[in-house]
C-alpha cells in the first residue's frame, strides 16, 4: 500500500515528463483502472479494498470542500511529447483521473491541517493566500457574460466563491467552456505566499499553506522546519518572525519567474510542433481579442493569431468598450468564445508565434 501511495504522490509532484519513469504511468493507469472502471490489472488485487476505501474518504473530503465554495476550473494542461532530439511530435491533454483527484484532496486536507496547527499555536507561519477578486475585472467579466447571452446578476463587492461556482456550472459542457473558465480565472486575484493568513478564496479555506512538497518548493520546506521546531519548542518564534516576510516575498517572486519560464518553453515547443503542420485546417475557439487581431486556441491548446487585416470580406475594427472586433459593412462580430475554423499559415519556434487565417 505504501508503495502505491508513494508512486502516486511522485506523479502528482513531478512537473517534467522526463522526470517520471514509465513505471509510474503504468501504476497510475492501474489505479485509475480500478477506481474509474472497476477493472483490476494483474498484480493489484491486494490493493483494491484499500484504494476504494481511500476513494470513499476522498469523495467525502471533496464534497465538504465544494459545500464551502471550492472552485474547480476546467483548464486542461497540455502534455508535449518529444522524440530523442527533443522535437515535439504530439500534443495531447493531461488526463486527471480519480487517482489524481484523490491525491489532490488528501494534499489539500494535509495543507489545511498544518496551517491550522501553526495558527492555533499563534506562532509565525508561512501561508498560501488568495485574496478576494479584483472588483473592476469581475465587473468586466459580468458585463461580458451578459453580452454573450448569460443573465448574470451580482455585486462585484460581495461576490462569494459560491457565486463563482454558479458561473462554472453555467459554462459546463459548452464549446467555449475552457475559454470562459480562463476569463473567469483572470478576474480573480493571484495566489501568493504570505506570513499573514488572510485565507484562500479559490479553495474556500480559512487557513491554508503549502506543506506537501518540500522537495521542490521552498515555502513547503520552510513550513516543515517550522513544524519540526514548534513540536518541541517555541523559542525560535522570534527568529522566524523576522524572516518569514522576506521568505514569502521571495518565494512568490520566484514562483512567478518559474511560471513565466515554463510558459515560454511551452509556447516555443508548440510553435515548433506547428512548423510541421503548415497549411492544415483546425477548429478552434477565440481566446483573445485585441486591436491587431484575434487569438484562436485549438483543441490541443495551441494558440495562434489571426491578424485583423487578414479577416476576409470586410474592413474590421476593434471595439474596446465591448472587447470585440466588428466589420464596418457586414457588422459581423468576433468575440471571446466564438467557435472558428482556421488554417495554419506560419509558425516560428524562435519567436514562439503561430499565425492563422480564417477558413
Amino acid at each position: 500500500m505504501q508503495s502505491i501511495l508513494t508512486s502516486c504522490v511522485t506523479i502528482a509532484f513531478t512537473r517534467s515528463e522526463s522526470e517520471i519513469p514509465e513505471r509510474y504511468y503504468k501504476l497510475n493507469d492501474a489505479v485509475n483502472s480500478i477506481l474509474d472502471n472497476d477493472i483490476v490489472p494483474a498484480g493489484y488485487e491486494e490493493f483494491v479494498e484499500s484504494l476504494k476505501l481511500m476513494n470513499e474518504l476522498s469523495n467525502i473530503l471533496r464534497n465538504k470542500m465544494v459545500s464551502h465554495g471550492y472552485l474547480e476550473f476546467n483548464s486542461p494542461e497540455p502534455k508535449i511529447l518529444v522524440d530523442e532530439k527533443c522535437h515535439p511530435y504530439k500534443i495531447e491533454l493531461r488526463n486527471q483521473g480519480t487517482g489524481e483527484k484523490l491525491i489532490e484532496n488528501f494534499m489539500i486536507c494535509a495543507n489545511e491541517t498544518v496551517a491550522g496547527f501553526v495558527e492555533d499555536k499563534n506562532l509565525p507561519g508561512i501561508y498560501r493566500v488568495h485574496d478576494t477578486p479584483n472588483k473592476d475585472k469581475l465587473a468586466s467579466l459580468i458585463k461580458f457574460l451578459n453580452l454573450k447571452g448569460f443573465s448574470i446578476k451580482g455585486d462585484p463587492n460581495k461576490f462569494k466563491p459560491t457565486d463563482y461556482q454558479r458561473l462554472l456550472k453555467l459554462y459546463k459542457g459548452r464549446e467555449d467552456e475552457i475559454i470562459l473558465n480562463n476569463l473567469t480565472i483572470q478576474s480573480m486575484s493571484k495566489a501568493k505566499y504570505s506570513d499573514e493568513n488572510i485565507g484562500h478564496y479559490g479553495i474556500a479555506s480559512k487557513r491554508y499553506a503549502h506543506f506537501t512538497s518540500p522537495i521542490r518548493r521552498y515555502p513547503d520546506l520552510t513550513l516543515h522546519r517550522l513544524v519540526k521546531e514548534y513540536l518541541h519548542t517555541d523559542t525560535t518564534a522570534g527568529y522566524w518572525k523576522k524572516r518569514l516576510f522576506d521568505i514569502a516575498i521571495q518565494s512568490s517572486k520566484k514562483e512567478q519567474d518559474s511560471i513565466n519560464c515554463e510558459r515560454d518553453v511551452e509556447k516555443m515547443k508548440k510553435a515548433e510542433y506547428m512548423e510541421d503542420h503548415i497549411g492544415e485546417i483546425y477548429d478552434g475557439v477565440i481566446s483573445g481579442v485585441c486591436d491587431f487581431g484575434i487569438f484562436v486556441m485549438l483543441d490541443n491548446t495551441v494558440e495562434g493569431l489571426v491578424r485583423i487585416e487578414d479577416i476576409p470580406n470586410d474592413n474590421y475594427f476593434y471595439n474596446k468598450e465591448l472587447n470585440l472586433i466588428t466589420g464596418r459593412k457586414t457588422k459581423n462580430r468576433y468575440m471571446y468564445g466564438d467557435k472558428i475554423c482556421v488554417k495554419v499559415v506560419k509558425a516560428n519556434r524562435e519567436t514562439s508565434q503561430v499565425d492563422f487565417v480564417i477558413v
